[in-house]
């Protein structure tokens, strides 16, 4: 039986689980590339929002990819908190599954975009775009 209460005194993962995360996935068989640029704060919410769009992203590529690489890319740029996760797979041109969506609904939270499908010359790559939250 699960623990629930644990469960919610449990903190939210975020941007310092990044790399546990890759080297979860690179477990399973997918080698992941982790780059990361951002200076200042990121609050706890975008955190977990950004860990939870990499974590669905790399999770579609070991199912459905067929890929053998991955990178993420995790940056400040522009007053935006950019995340882009590619991987060497076969794309897909399927219409968007839960996965997809639920990372589109927990950008909009935040006031950002989502933005996903298949690269010229193979591939799939997912963008999100969140703003900055200021901090006061």
């Amino acid at each position: 039986m699960l623990d629930t209460d644990a469960m919610d005194r449990a903190p939210l993962p975020g941007l310092d689980q990044l790399d546990r995360l890759a080297d979860q996935v690179g477990r399973a068989g997918l080698q992941v590339r982790l780059v990361r640029d951002i200076d200042g704060h990121v609050s706890a919410a975008q955190g977990a929002t950004i860990y939870r769009i990499v974590q669905e992203a790399l999770t579609n590529t070991l199912r459905h990819a067929e890929a053998a690489h991955a990178s993420v890319t995790v940056r400040r740029s522009d007053g935006e908190l950019v995340v882009v996760v590619v991987d060497d797979g076969r794309g897909s041109d399927a219409p968007a599954g839960r996965g997809l969506r639920g990372m589109a609904e927990r950008v909009a939270v935040h006031g950002g975009s989502l933005a996903y499908g298949t690269r010229d010359g193979g591939g799939y790559q997912v963008t999100a775009s969140i703003p900055v939250e200021t901090v006061t």
